[in-house]
């Protein structure tokens, strides 16, 4: 019984599809039958009355009378321009209907057709020309009547400027002789001026002479002063002392350690004053420090039969210092390294560089080319070593740049 009953909403679709192509067929027949009467007419429309086929036919009619009426408007448009033109040989103008200007009122006739003009531009100017004629004679002969009296203004005039012209002319005669008197007195003051000129000249030339003697003399001293013998490194103080030798592994404890600034590295000189006369023994590189000594092994000795390193020995490096740091300057070319590098050796070494002498500078590393440096150090009385001698006491570990 359920399979048989329809379903509800399948017929109301059904119904709505049917009602809907019923009004669509409907339009397109009304449509159809509108389309129809507008091409065929309707007589019972008045918008569709007359069919598409006849009013075409008037729409062409209408545009074949607007050309017949734009060339009829073309034609008299050219016949007016002839006409202004033969209007115009009697000076007279127009302006569409509006009239400008004519002759003197006279009539003209052109192409048989009389035309009554207004007077013309050029009557008019010739009025005015005449008017004002009229005014420039009456204004000369108003002129010719106050001739007299002006005359006699001008002359007066002209008597009051030469008059003052005169007083012009006098005080530019004064004006002259101050400035001769001017004149005069400024060569005398001029010649005075030569003289003191001349006399201050030579004083000066002996002023001059008197000076240059006076720096002669000065030279004299400098070279004196720079023959003074350059202070080289020679002798060194002592730093500390040898503690302990043991000979046989080629080691020797210092009494200097971290206490003093030593460190891994520096190097010592070994010495010894015998009967007074310093004596080189050997040298020695740190390689082990405590707070107050240091462990160094022997670079190498002098003469280890007869003049071995001993306790007491004496031990010491110019470029080291366990108070004030010693100050360099370095100057010159150099052979092996280069400044920086050398500066540097001397920086690691516990050194301070300076850029140039100057007190308070404890030596001078000089190399080529330093002679005026040279003769400055003499003058300071700063010691002075070379490059060689700068190498044997600067970080021998230190890694060039």
């Amino acid at each position: 019984m359920a399979r048989g009953m329809t379903n509800p909403m399948s017929l109301t679709a059904m119904a709505i599809l049917i009602i809907t192509t019923l009004v669509f067929v409907l339009l397109i027949v009304v449509e159809n039958n509108s389309i129809t009467a507008t091409l065929n007419g309707d007589p019972e429309d008045a918008k569709r009355k007359d069919p598409m086929n006849k009013i075409q036919d008037e729409i062409v009619g209408l545009r074949g009378r607007e050309t017949a009426a734009k060339e009829a408007i073309a034609v008299r448009v050219r016949e007016l321009s002839r006409l202004d033109s033969e209007l115009a040989k009697h000076r007279a103008y127009f302006v569409g209907a509006q009239q400008l200007a004519g002759t003197s009122g006279e009539p003209v006739t052109v192409d048989g057709k009389e035309y009554k003009l207004k007077e013309s531009n050029w009557a008019l100017t010739r009025d005015l020309v005449s008017q004002t004629v009229d005014r420039i004679e009456a204004s000369a002969t108003a002129r010719e009547k106050a001739q007299p009296d002006l005359y006699r203004s001008i002359e007066e005039q002209i008597a009051a400027r030469q008059e003052e012209q005169q007083k012009v002319l006098e005080r530019v005669s004064q004006m002259d002789s101050q400035f001769k008197q001017d004149e005069e007195r400024l060569i005398t003051q001029k010649d005075d001026l030569e003289k003191a000129k001349k006399k201050a000249e030579n004083e000066a030339r002996g002023d001059y002479g008197r000076n240059a003697t006076a720096i002669v003399q000065k030279e004299e001293q400098i070279r004196s002063l720079l023959e003074l013998e350059l202070r080289r490194v020679k002798e060194l103080e002592p730093d500390g002392k040898v503690l302990e030798v043991a000979a046989e592994h080629q080691f020797v404890v210092v009494n200097i350690g971290k206490a003093d600034r030593v460190f891994p590295g520096l190097k010592l000189d070994v010495f010894q004053y015998a009967e007074g006369t310093y004596l080189t023994k050997g040298a020695l590189e740190v390689i082990e420090v405590e707070e107050r000594v240091a462990t160094c092994r022997i670079i190498n000795e002098a003469d280890s039969r007869s003049q071995p390193i001993a306790k007491s020995d004496l031990v010491g490096n110019p470029v080291f210092s366990s108070g004030t740091a010693k100050v360099f300057v370095l100057d010159g070319e150099f052979k092996q390294f280069n400044k920086e590098d050398l500066a540097a050796f001397i920086t690691a070494t516990g050194g301070v560089i300076r850029d140039k002498l100057s007190p308070g500078v404890d030596f001078l590393v000089a190399g080529d080319r330093s002679d005026k440096v040279q003769d400055a150090a003499r003058e300071y009385q700063v010691q002075m070593m070379d490059e060689a001698q700068l190498l044997r006491y600067v970080q021998s570990t230190y890694t060039v740049k």
